[in-house]
Parts: C-alpha cells; sequence; structure tokens
C-alpha cells in the first residue's frame, strides 16, 4: 500500500510538476530553438543569447499574456543580434516534435500516480507551460491520468509558479486543503513558494 507520511500532516492530494518530475523536459531546449531559427532564417544567433531572451520573453507567453506570433516580435528585439526579419512561422508547433519525445511521462512516475489514486489520493498537475505545447501534450492524453479538475497550467491561469498567487487558485478551483497537500516541483523556488501558502512543497 502506498501511504504519503508528513509528520504532523494528514495527506489527501498530491500535486505533480510536469517537466523534470514526471517527464525528462524541463521545458523548452535551447539548442534546439537556437537550431531551429538559424535554419529557418540563415542566422548566427548563438545558445547564450536565445537563452537570455527567451528567460526575458518566455513567463508572459507561459501565462497565456501573449500569443505565439506576438511572443516571436518581443523575442526578436530581445535576442542578441536583433532579427530584423519577421519570424512568422509557428515555430513551437515545428518544435512540438521535440518537445514530445521530453514530455512522455516516465512509466514509473505512471505506475505511481494510479497507485496513490488507488490509495484514495486526489492527484493532480500543476505545470508552467505554453498554449501550443499544452495542446500537444492533451491530444497525447497526458492530462487524463490526472483527477477531474486537478489540471492546473500556467497558461490557462493567467500566471506562474513563481506568483504565490497561483497556490490560491489552485486550492480553490481543485477544492483542496493546502496543509493537506503535497506539492513536487524540481525548481526550489517554487517549490519554497508553495509553503508560503501552507503547501507541504518537496524538492524533487
Amino acid at each position: 500500500m502506498t501511504q504519503i507520511i508528513v509528520p504532523g500532516k494528514n495527506i489527501e492530494a498530491v500535486l505533480f510538476d510536469h517537466g523534470n518530475v514526471l517527464s525528462g523536459n524541463s521545458g523548452p531546449d535551447t539548442r534546439e530553438v537556437t537550431d531551429k531559427l538559424n535554419d529557418a532564417y540563415g542566422l548566427d544567433l548563438k545558445i547564450e543569447a536565445v537563452q537570455a531572451a527567451l528567460k526575458e520573453t518566455l513567463p508572459r507567453f507561459q501565462e497565456g499574456e501573449i500569443e505565439e506570433r506576438e511572443f516571436w516580435e518581443i523575442f526578436s528585439r530581445a535576442v542578441r543580434p536583433v532579427i530584423v526579419k519577421p519570424i512568422d512561422r509557428l515555430l513551437w508547433v515545428e518544435l512540438g516534435i521535440e518537445h514530445d519525445r521530453l514530455s512522455e511521462f516516465d512509466n514509473e512516475a505512471v505506475k505511481l500516480v494510479m497507485r496513490l489514486q488507488t490509495n484514495g489520493y486526489r492527484v493532480g498537475v500543476l505545470s508552467n507551460t505554453i498554449r501550443p505545447l499544452a495542446a500537444i501534450n492533451r491530444a497525447k492524453g497526458r492530462y487524463d491520468y490526472f483527477d477531474k479538475g486537478l489540471v492546473f497550467l500556467s497558461c490557462e491561469l493567467g500566471m506562474t509558479k513563481n506568483k504565490s498567487e497561483i497556490f490560491d487558485v489552485v486550492c480553490e478551483r481543485g477544492k483542496l486543503d493546502p496543509e493537506k497537500t503535497l506539492f513536487i516541483d524540481d525548481v526550489l523556488r517554487y517549490v519554497e513558494v508553495a509553503r508560503t501558502k501552507k503547501l507541504n512543497g518537496v524538492h524533487f
């Protein structure tokens, strides 16, 4: 029998991060983004420049504030050297092929999710992601493993896990008691934010 033991706490629900917890993917592969841009537009961008530009521009895309075309417009101005020619292709859809192999759930992770559910725990996912990649994961049925109402994606919530309000929203919509909810993430900062909202955060 699978039982989660947190001293002094009666755990009823578990929220997993997706990338680097349930799967090997931890976000956009910067090398693949760089190669795709260079091949598609005859550029000579360096991976460090693309990495810096993604760090600056990706959060608004993850929060669903902007769509892909606007994201590439902003990215083009942020990357060094600046991309003068407009990026007119939906590259995340093309990159989705590469993303897909990294987003596939680990078999042992799937078994754990199912075992937890069998033992009466509610199980969900809380992930920072963008709409094109969320669409791929939905089409693949990856979110079907989780309990109804416990799939939380930053691009649909309008905020990412670095904002403490996201945990208020998740607990309210999922009808979760934060003190009885376990949150597992590979990013320590997100775990610490969750703890400020009384969730039981575990750094994976």
